[in-house]
């Protein structure tokens, strides 16, 4: 259990987000401050070297520990400050937000740290055009690849997590690069994530969703995506089959998703694209259906391994029947059954 001892204040002058600082024990000769988790909580104390004369002594001695809420602090001047979990200080300091907007660099981060959307098209067109004063090419450097890249990445992350490929796609969105073109950003990725993007009005709208929602803060238009070109010739997308998945389908896919298949395994099965097995998982189609029984699904796996052994279990036993002539000899049917069970048998090898 640590105790807070008071704030310090790392640029030196107001207003500023101040760092809390600690004691871990009652008599402790150094003072430490949180390492804190990405879920917000307090994962370790750090030992710092801010001198003791330097720190704003706190109101309250707040005690903290290991796995609770970190404690975050803002001060707009040495008498005028709060300290308290995220949320706490959030609604101290939203009303305030005003106050900063004189200071672009702080006030966006101070409306990013409360959440505040309808204030952060206006604290990025401030930082925006505070460092244009400066130079115009850092300006928009910035724009690109500190704001509006992350974004459309962002936006991907989700849609890729929500159809559960995350390990296959997941290294690709470090090489989605970004560029401006008549006011229009244009993000440039892999084929894989253009496919998986397009393969609705509405994962296109939802992956790009983030960043469709501050380019009105830099007078640009709506984001597109575009594959990468490999050896100089156009990406031709596959054309769409088409085909809509019914209700009793609908019943499947939701139960080989409690089973745990994989997005892409389950769309081979049915013939469509993994949009329609995000639609299905989202609620949006056949959201009134309830998950089939487990002994009405396929095996669980890829088609294509089952399809190849079925295919030529079916050309042996074919083989097989022909050479009877008309007329199916026992061991002719024996043999028969023997290569179906076969297949069978590593089919069923394949799921497990």
């Amino acid at each position: 259990m640590a105790k807070l001892v008071g704030l310090h204040n790392p640029v030196g002058t107001f207003p500023a987000f101040l760092i809390p600082v600690f004691r871990e024990h009652e008599g402790a000769n150094t003072l430490s401050v949180q390492a804190i988790t990405g879920d917000g909580l307090v994962e370790d104390f750090d030992p710092t070297i801010v001198p003791f004369d330097a720190i704003i002594l706190a109101t309250r001695f707040l005690p903290i520990d290991r796995g609770d809420p970190a404690l975050w602090s803002f001060g707009f001047t040495k008498d005028d400050f709060d300290v308290d979990t995220g949320p706490v200080l959030s609604r101290w300091l939203k009303p305030r937000l005003d106050e900063l907007t004189e200071y672009p660099f702080l006030y966006l981060e101070a409306v990013e740290f409360v959440g505040d959307r309808k204030r952060r098209n206006h604290a990025l067109r401030a930082v925006f055009i505070l460092i244009s004063e400066n130079s115009q090419q850092q300006a928009e450097s910035w724009r690109n690849f500190d704001v509006l890249l992350p974004e459309v990445r962002a936006g991907i992350r989700e849609l890729i997590a929500t159809v559960g490929r995350e390990d296959e796609l997941g290294p690709a969105l470090r090489r989605i690069t970004l560029h401006i073109k008549d006011r229009r950003p244009i993000a440039t990725a892999d084929n894989e994530i253009v496919e998986l993007v397009s393969q609705s009005r509405e994962t296109k709208r939802r992956a790009l969703a983030p960043a469709s929602a501050i380019v009105p803060a830099f007078d640009l238009l709506r984001p597109s995506l575009q594959p990468k070109q490999r050896s100089g010739t156009p990406m031709n997308r596959a054309r769409s089959s088409g085909r809509r998945l019914s209700a009793a389908e609908a019943a499947m896919v939701k139960a080989m998703l409690q089973r745990g298949d994989r997005h892409h395994d389950i769309a081979a099965w049915f013939g469509v694209n993994q949009g329609r097995i995000a639609e299905v998982k989202g609620g949006e189609l056949h959201p009134e259906v309830s998950p089939a029984r487990p002994e009405e699904l396929p095996p669980q796996g890829s088609p294509g391994r089952i399809a190849m052994l079925s295919m030529q279990a079916l050309e042996a036993v074919a083989q097989e029947l022909a050479l009877t002539r008309g007329s199916a000899t026992p061991n002719r049917i024996r043999s028969a059954l023997d290569i179906v069970e076969s297949a069978l048998e590593k089919i069923k090898k394949d799921e497990e």
